[in-house]
């Protein structure tokens, strides 16, 4: 995330989703911490009725350790 990762140093930070599906490991889905940034989703997960739930387990790990 961040500059390290080769993001913009005034930019909002910038997630990657990977998944093993059983295709092998590769990017899900890609989105911005901001309020009204769209997640870019790929290939067969694009509407898929898991996304919500897996943005909100991304979320999670992305905010750190504790109770969620």
């Amino acid at each position: 995330m961040g500059i390290e990762s080769g993001g913009h140093p005034l930019g909002p930070p910038e997630y990657r989703i990977d998944c093993n599906d059983g295709a092998g490991p590769r990017e899900i889905c890609r989105y911005f911490d901001e309020p009204e940034a769209v997640p870019e989703w790929f290939g067969a997960w694009r509407n898929d009725e898991w996304c919500p739930w897996i943005l909100d387990q991304a979320g999670a790990l992305a905010s750190g350790p504790g109770p969620h």
